[in-house]
């Protein structure tokens, strides 16, 4: 079995290359919009980068995604941080102002819900943590 782990940003994908400890992992450094997979995977995770994306390319991705894999699809990402715990957007201001994430386009439950159900059938939970409430889409194609 192999594992194909991308990140748009080198640094990140080089610090998890070295820590490893598998063989089997194969590190890549990719726009989403320019993914140069031909094969497809069993199962693609779509983790914590939503809100990376507007919602009209938002849909563009995840259909690219969809297509990507032969089995399933796993969306996950943070609920937007300023409609639900005052501790859920003081973690959001760490990421922003410490680590730099630039994620801005953040997805309400009721509208992740939309978006989702715009691709197809899916089950779709809530997570709540401390630090976010994460929402996550798994769709099945068989």
């Amino acid at each position: 079995m192999e594992f194909v782990a991308n990140d748009i940003v080198w640094l990140l994908v080089s610090k998890l290359a070295t820590k490893a400890k598998h063989q089997n992992i194969i590190f890549t450094n990719h726009d989403i919009n320019h993914l140069p997979y031909r094969e497809k995977f069993d199962t693609v995770i779509f983790k914590n980068s939503l809100h990376h994306f507007n919602h009209r390319k938002a849909r563009t991705v995840l259909k690219k995604l969809y297509e990507l894999t032969n089995r399933r699809l796993i969306v996950v990402d943070v609920e937007d941080p300023k409609t639900t715990k005052y501790n859920h957007y003081l973690w959001n201001q760490y990421y922003v102002r410490f680590l730099k994430d630039q994620g801005t386009d953040f997805w309400g439950y009721d509208d992740f819900i939309q978006l989702i159900n715009g691709l197809g059938r899916a089950k779709i939970e809530r997570i709540i943590t401390q630090r976010a409430n994460y929402m996550m889409a798994i769709y099945d194609k068989n």
